[in-house]
């Protein structure tokens, strides 16, 4: 179990908070930090996902924003494919006040979280019976939300609230940074990333799933057994996909990815970046 803020030195908190604003400028910085939360709890496992406002849907298909530690992905697809519109938690995420953390057994008695599809179908599967969401940012259209869910009764629990909350300034500002260096304000539109690639690139489903793949897994090789397909079908995919978005390296895929975050945003390539007065 992780130490709380009240043992921790100077030093100790200052690397902390110097770690929560890495995210302001590396969104990949808050797998150490959902870790370090996640650890104050048994079985603690951590996320920063966005919830769309019109289904309170998890964006799944957007890998820039979201972010886990210690979650089986396997176990949640049939969460986040199926199981999500009669969430009971997903309209109390979207709900949480600013500034406050949010404990799902608060909200609803444990005698009756054991008997929804919420619990059953992905507490029960990932091996935890509670959560609490905190809100990081918010627009008219979605909302970025830090969750960790446990299996604990104990004070530790309580800890974790208030250090969370302690915490919440610089986790909002680094979240704010962020999302401004994509161009996104309160007032951003928020579009399903697999819809924006079918209308601007015309992809293809198969194809959409292939340039997700390349960002996680690189090689073509673990594309195509992640996927179940020929690693020839891989290399083909790729290729039309290239055309599509007019690059020539398949590295340059999970650039163009990251501009979905906003689709106005056209991001400057690293390597053409020091070329720039």
């Amino acid at each position: 179990m992780s130490d709380s803020m009240e043992d921790c030195s100077c030093l100790e908190l200052n690397d902390l908070i110097s770690k929560i604003y890495r995210v302001g400028m590396d969104w990949s910085s808050w797998e150490e930090i959902l870790e370090y939360f996640s650890s104050y709890v048994e079985n603690g496992t951590g996320s920063v996902t966005a919830r769309e406002k019109e289904s309170f849907e998890i964006d799944k298909n957007n890998f820039y924003i979201i972010k886990t530690w210690n979650i089986d992905k396997d176990a949640v697809e049939s969460y986040l494919t199926k199981h999500y519109k009669n969430d009971v938690w997903a309209k109390i995420e979207w709900d949480s006040p600013v500034g406050k953390v949010t404990v799902l057994s608060d909200h609803l008695p444990k005698t009756q979280l054991l008997t929804t599809s919420f619990y059953q179908n992905w507490l029960k599967p990932v091996g935890v019976s509670d959560g609490m969401v905190i809100q990081l940012f918010a627009s008219r259209h979605f909302r970025i939300v830090l969750k960790i869910f446990h299996n604990d009764n104990t004070d530790a629990v309580l800890k974790l609230c208030e250090d969370l909350e302690k915490l919440l300034p610089h986790l909002r500002l680094a979240t704010e940074i962020h999302m401004k260096l994509l161009g996104i304000d309160s007032d951003s539109e928020y579009k399903n990333q697999a819809i924006q690639l079918k209308e601007k690139y015309r992809l293809t489903p198969r194809e959409i799933e292939v340039a997700k793949s390349s960002v996680y897994l690189g090689t073509n090789k673990k594309i195509a057994n992640a996927l179940g397909i020929d690693e020839s079908t891989v290399k083909k995919h790729i290729k039309s996909i290239l055309q599509k978005m007019n690059v020539s390296k398949k590295d340059e895929i999970s650039h163009k990815l990251i501009c979905f975050i906003n689709p106005k945003l056209e991001l400057v390539h690293p390597i053409n970046a020091k070329t720039i007065e």
